[in-house]
């Protein structure tokens, strides 16, 4: 509890906000600081978090409030990137190596499928 209170003077002080990671089973606790939550996944909709307030300037909230897991920007990004990934998996697995010299090896690997198959390599 000092520990918490060090901590909103500090963030105070410094004009910064502070949020403090806590496990389920503090909830009960007391605390100094203004605006407590607790963040789960939805039970009816996985892409929904829901977040009930503990502790409010105000008067009690009963319903937790309902928000979108992810922003449709940040589910882009990341089919984006599982996208990328997959085609340089892709690419790796089809990658042709060529020409072996005596004083090493020479690798040129062509990562665009469309002209590997019409027989245009990659410049080196």
């Amino acid at each position: 509890m000092d520990e918490l209170r060090r901590l909103q003077l500090a963030a105070a002080l410094h004009e910064s906000l502070l949020f403090v990671l806590r496990p389920a089973r503090a909830a009960a606790s007391t605390s100094p600081a203004r605006l407590r939550l607790h963040v789960t996944s939805s039970q009816d909709d996985r892409s929904q978090m829901e977040i009930r307030i503990i502790k409010r300037r105000g008067p009690t909230l009963v319903t937790p409030v309902q928000v979108p897991a992810m922003s449709e920007r940040m589910q882009a990004m990341l089919h984006a990137s599982r996208m990328r990934n997959a085609r340089r998996a892709t690419a790796r697995q089809h990658a042709p190596i060529e020409d072996v010299f005596e004083d090493g090896t020479i690798i040129r690997l062509d990562f665009d499928p469309e002209r590997r198959r019409h027989g245009a390599m990659a410049p080196a």
